[in-house]
């Protein structure tokens, strides 16, 4: 099996106002999702502008990244052990190859088959799962931990919700997605009038775009002094960057955008880029549906409300 990454953040680092990894609150482990149910996760915002939380697994803390834009989970070697330990992770690994936008800086991973179920952060992963080993002390979470779930992200409170029902307030633009690779989230956009698949990646600590179709499009390449820092990529100024909602009175469009452009992206992956958290800190609360199949997004200016208040506030506007 092969565990899916499109996270960029290990080759674009910003200067961006962001916290190092401090403390971060535990967990409230439950036992799993249930109809009603939630899980709230404290985050904290990296100087890489990844999102990161603490969870318990198996009676070990480990912090891990929010990426939607990974199919898969990848753990630190310390947490793999302690699951081998217990017999819940085999212990002969499968070769694996982690392949993405930036696959020659990802390299070969192992994976191990999970011999019965177990928990992160409160929410199952279910026996026969491949788990992959991260080099790094910070684990990664991607689609197989959200899938059949509400994914929620409160850039203001510093919290993300994961629930298995939710209501959102009329009005909120919805973006439809497909996924690829059994459960990335991918949307469709077009750069001025060329289109382009876009990955929704929380991973991505910069919206990406491949190189060729940014140029196809007529859009403006910057001069980057720090080129060198940022190995191929580079800078481009966007006129129009169009996200397709369900009809055309939905679309959300971003006018005078700055995207990173990266070589080679579209042939590598079949896919144009990445959204990346730079869109989505401009909405105060951020929904990943894998239920419906949709990107929801609060209006800029609106107060942000926890998933808990989502219900209520829907219910009041109801007729």
């Amino acid at each position: 099996m092969r565990i899916l990454s499109f996270t960029l953040s290990a080759i674009l680092v910003l200067h961006l106002s962001s916290c190092s990894v401090s403390h971060l609150s535990p967990t409230q482990p439950i036992s799993d999702l249930h109809k009603d149910e939630r899980i709230e996760w404290p985050f904290n915002i990296d100087a890489r502008n990844r999102l990161l939380v603490e969870v318990e697994i198996e009676g070990e803390q480990c912090v891990v990244q929010i990426d939607t834009g990974a199919s898969g989970v990848s753990l630190p070697h310390k947490v793999i052990q302690k699951l081998q330990g217990a017999g819940i992770l085999q212990k002969q690994a499968a070769e694996n190859q982690e392949f993405g936008i930036a696959p020659e800086r990802n390299g070969k991973v192992a994976s191990r088959l999970a011999t019965r179920g177990f928990a992160i952060g409160g929410v199952s992963i279910p026996k026969d799962s491949w788990i992959s080993e991260t080099p790094e002390d910070i684990g990664l979470v991607g689609g197989l931990l959200f899938q059949g779930k509400y994914l929620s992200i409160n850039w203001d409170r510093s919290v993300i919700v994961l629930a298995k029902q939710i209501v959102v307030p009329e009005g909120w633009p919805n973006l439809p997605f497909v996924f690829r690779w059994s459960n990335i989230p991918i949307v469709q956009s077009r750069i001025e009038t060329e289109s382009a698949d876009l990955i929704v990646d929380t991973g991505a600590n910069v919206t990406v775009v491949d190189g060729s179709v940014l140029k196809d499009a007529g859009a403006r390449l910057m001069v980057n002094r720090n080129a060198a820092n940022l190995s191929d990529a580079q800078p481009w100024d966007v006129s129009t960057l169009t996200l397709a909602g369900q009809n055309d009175a939905s679309n959300i469009v971003l006018t005078r955008a700055r995207v990173m452009g990266l070589p080679g992206v579209k042939d590598r992956v079949g896919i144009a880029g990445s959204l990346g958290v730079d869109f989505m800190r401009r909405f105060p609360v951020v929904i990943v549906d894998y239920v419906e199949k949709r990107l929801v997004l609060a209006p800029p200016g609106t107060r942000s409300l926890q998933v808990g208040e989502l219900d209520a506030a829907a219910s009041r506007e109801a007729p």
